[in-house]
This record gives structure tokens, sequence and C-alpha cells, in this order.
């Protein structure tokens, strides 16, 4: 069928698909069982199979989307595509099934179906970016693997904090990195098609200094380093974030939905450190709020950003925001401030699970909208 055989010719739009409807579904499940409105029957605690759905599951697929779009660019080699990309996503989507069905398999099983996912994209990116000799991408890869070995913690000791903080770890400097070129550059273009005579800087100093400040920050929070010095090295990572976020001119762009969401996104980044940094001296913020902050908040955001804006330009469409895809960043806006926030109240179930609706209904409008595109693009 020559729907399929397009939908298999770039990375992006099965994997983008994928993520947006499990990031839905998987969100409405988690939701549910939070009320107890359901109740699966997981091999995992409901909690500690949300978390590795929103981390390994729906991230992993973003940037897998991601890389496979965004490759070729940097090295010039062609990516997966046809049956090959087909066996990729399948490999992903088995991940999801096992981890549903993980009751009835064995432990093992799940966890090399759900790993291998990671693995063979990891085998991939190494080899292409050796091959074209793009040593300066290698620390990506270096993160991709930082996420499988993170995701195997987590399979091989569900309770091992290092799972979940090695996977935020890898997922956060990721965004980092990435976000750090396509945030100023896109906003830099922008300006320059409207004759703006605002100068976005290059990468400097103070990126520099962010990058470093935030790696340091989450390697203590991931090794179990709690106290004063965590707090005051995450305190740091946040007035550099706010600093490097300053510095890429956001408020120039503002009129403009597709780069300020980015900006948007970002700064959710210092806002969750410095919760992050309150929270290992103070009562007043949980890790759970702070974590949600960076997940709900700044992973959300940029990752929505990233797909809404490459699904329209790698599709041949106008870089243009819709209302509707105005609507999914106001809900996945509302979804994270709900969630945030959510602990101020005595009572915050009910926050939690409009939260997380919001969150679901964000996810499932993109997946609804741009899974059009993906069946029909206009150019390849």
């Amino acid at each position: 069928m020559q729907v399929l055989d397009d939908f298999f010719q770039k990375g992006f739009r099965p994997f983008f698909l994928g993520a947006g409807l499990w990031a839905a579904l998987g969100m409405a499940l988690w939701t549910l069982t939070f009320r107890g409105d359901v109740n699966l029957d997981f091999q995992w605690s409901p909690r500690d199979w949300h978390i590795h759905e929103m981390l390994f599951g729906y991230v992993s697929a973003v940037i897998a989307g991601f890389l496979l779009t965004a490759v070729p660019n940097w090295t010039g080699i062609a990516a997966p595509k046809g049956w090959r990309l087909a066996g990729l996503f399948g490999l992903w989507l088995a991940g999801r099934v096992a981890l549903l069905l993980a009751t009835h398999l064995p432990p093992l099983l799940v966890a090399v179906i759900d790993v291998s996912f990671l693995v063979v994209l990891e085998v991939w990116l190494v080899r292409t970016l050796l091959k074209s000799g793009n040593r300066r991408n290698l620390v990506v890869a270096g993160l991709i693997g930082l996420l499988i070995l993170s995701n195997a913690v987590m399979h091989w000791n569900v309770g091992e904090a290092f799972g979940v903080r090695g996977g935020l770890l890898a997922v956060i400097m990721l965004m980092s990195l990435i976000g750090g070129r396509v945030i100023p550059a896109f906003t830099r273009n922008w300006l320059a098609g409207q004759g703006s005579a605002v100068v976005v800087p290059e990468f400097g100093s103070i990126d520099k200094l962010a990058l470093m400040t935030s790696a340091f920050a989450l390697i203590l929070f991931a090794a179990g380093v709690e106290g004063i010095l965590t707090a005051a090295v995450f305190a740091l990572a946040s007035i550099a974030g706010a600093a490097r976020l300053a510095r890429w001119q956001g408020r120039a762009a503002g009129k403009e939905p597709l780069v300020w969401i980015m900006h948007l996104g970002y700064l959710w980044l210092p806002v969750g450190y410095a919760l992050l940094a309150i929270s290992q001296v103070s009562s007043m913020v949980s890790v759970t709020t702070a974590l949600h902050a960076l997940t709900s908040g700044a992973v959300g955001t940029i990752t929505l950003a990233i797909m809404t804006r490459a699904s329209l330009g790698h599709s041949g469409r106008p870089l243009q925001a819709s209302p509707a895809t105005l609507y999914i960043y106001g809900l996945v806006t509302f979804a994270a401030l709900l969630r945030v926030t959510s602990g101020a109240f005595a009572d915050p179930t009910l926050f939690h699970s409009l939260a997380g609706l919001a969150w679901a209904a964000a996810f499932l409008t993109f997946a609804l909208v741009y899974g059009r595109m993906f069946a029909r693009p206009q150019t390849g």
C-alpha cells in the first residue's frame, strides 16, 4: 500500500506518531490506575511502570524519530527506511506490549525485548557517525548509551534509583545539547526573516557553564548524593540555565508560536533545577514535584515543540502553528503547571488527575492532527 510505503520512508513519521499515541494512552492508564478506577496487573508497581514508560517508552520514541531525521543531515548518510524502519519501529512497539504483558512473560525476556530497541538504534547511530567522521556528535551516542544502561538497571532492580535518575540525566542532557543548537538557530532564522536587528549570540562561555553545571548536578543526583552540595550545584545550574536562555532572545520571537514554545519548554529546566535545589535543603518542595517540572514541564514541552516543528518542515508544509497546534501547546503547559503546583493543595488527587487528562489530551491531539500529515506527506 502506498500509504504504508510513504509512512516508513522517514523515521519521524512512525516514531512521532507512536510517541504521541503512547504518551496519551500511557498517561490515561496511569491516571485511571492512580485514581483507583482500574486495576491493571503490571509486573511492576503502577508507579514504576508509569515512570518507565514515559522515560524509556515515550521519550525513546521521540529520540529515535529525531535522530533518524537529523543524523542524515549531520552525516550525509541515509537513515533506515522501508522494512528496516518498520522493523525498528516494531521493536519499540514490542517493548511497550512486553511491559503491559510482563506478568505473563519471563522477566529476562521482557528486559531483552525492551532494551534491544535502544541497542539497535545505538549501533546504527555509532556506525553512521564513525563512517562519516562526525565525531562531534558521539556525545549524543554516549548519552544514548547511558539511557540503555539506565533502562537495563531498572529491569534488573526496579527499586534501584539510578535506573530512573540515570535515564533522566541522559534525557535532560540530550535536550540541553540539542536544544542549545536548535532553539537559538530557529530563533535566529525567524528574526532574520522578520528583518529584526536583534542578535542571538553564538555558543559561548555561558552555554558551557550551563551544560557543565547541569551535568554535574544531575550526576550528583543520580549517584544519590543529597544535601547542601547538591543544592548548591543545582542552584548554580538554575542560574546558568536562565542566563543561557535569556541570551537566546526569546522575547523578540514572541509572535511566533513554533519558536516561543521552545523557549518556554527550556525555561522549565532552570525552574526544575531551582526546585530540586530547594528540595535538598527544605521540605517546602518535594523531589517528586521538582522532577515533574523537568519531566511534565521541560521534557513534555520541548519534545512536543520539536515534534510539531519537525513534522511540519519535513512534511513540506509551512512552518505555521495552526489553532490545533496552539491548543496542544496550551494543554501541555496547563498539564505541567497543574502537576507542579498540585502539592500546594491539601488533596492533590484531583489536580494530579486533571494534569494527566490535559497531558493525554495534548498528545492525543498531536497524534490525530499530525498523523494525517504522516499518512499523506506532501514532500519526502
